[in-house]
């Protein structure tokens, strides 16, 4: 476990910055189950983030560490939502394309309502 890790008490933690994705025990295969590949969606949608201009300073600035989101968030918009935020509905999203249900968000959240704020 890095000393990151342990003062900040999370375990070892998937680290984003730019285009490289520091994962740590990286299992071979990423496609499953679907919870592995929502997370790896979540950490690609960190790499979009850097390419739109994220660093970490702005990362620090904005961002609050908070992942979890509901309703009255999502009417907020994408942009609205913090880093982590936007990247935690687009690991949902993953995750309910792959029959799960949410990780972040509110349990009755639909693929429906989250592709109406997706950007792409």
């Amino acid at each position: 476990m890095s000393i990151a890790a342990r003062v900040l008490g999370r375990g070892q933690q998937i680290v984003v910055r730019g285009s490289v994705i520091f994962w740590p025990g990286l299992p071979p295969d990423l496609t499953h189950p679907v919870a592995r590949r929502a997370v790896l969606a979540h950490e690609l949608w960190h790499v979009v983030q850097y390419r739109q201009g994220l660093t970490a300073l702005r990362y620090l600035w904005r961002e609050r560490g908070i992942y979890r989101y509901d309703h009255t968030t999502l009417s907020l918009g994408f942009e609205a939502l913090g880093y982590e935020q936007q990247a935690a509905l687009i690991e949902d999203y993953v995750r309910l394309l792959g029959g799960l249900g949410p990780r972040w968000g509110p349990e009755d959240l639909t693929t429906e309502r989250l592709t109406a704020l997706l950007p792409f």
